[in-house]
């Protein structure tokens, strides 16, 4: 064998001995869930205005957009914040709106949606309060 045609065999054993690695992604695919829950509020109106912040947190692939409703309708007041799995929802209430509502956040993704427990937000007047005079 000469020099020419033992390089030509040594380049042809490198050429071909090349392993190749074979790698996979799995992605695994889930409908929302919810880590917490938003919590039931009680505010009084002791100034003109008062404000609420509800919030809840879900998990889910690929990653849900959270919305809220209030009484089961859309959300038509209030400030909503979404960052990354948690949504705060901001309220402002003023003395016309004393009523008890209820709210809860609507976790979806292409997979699926979830419904969070309800949290009910009472706004009421503090009675004035009277030196002596209980209430009780």
């Amino acid at each position: 064998m000469n020099l020419s045609q033992h390089i030509l065999s040594i380049s042809y054993y490198f050429a071909f001995s090349w392993s190749f690695n074979i790698y996979y992604l799995f992605l695994v695919l889930w409908k929302p869930v919810f880590r917490n829950h938003p919590q039931s509020m009680y505010a009084y109106l002791d100034a003109s205005v008062v404000t609420v912040n509800l919030s809840c947190e879900a998990d889910g692939f690929p990653h849900p957009v959270i919305s809220w409703s209030n009484n089961n309708s859309s959300i038509k007041n209030g400030t909503l914040v979404q960052n990354g799995s948690v949504s705060t929802l901001l309220l402002v209430f003023t003395k016309e709106t004393e009523q008890l509502q209820k709210y809860r956040c609507v976790a979806s993704n292409s997979i699926g949606s979830a419904l969070s427990k309800e949290a009910t937000v009472t706004i009421s007047k503090r009675f004035p309060t009277i030196p002596g005079k209980s209430y009780m």
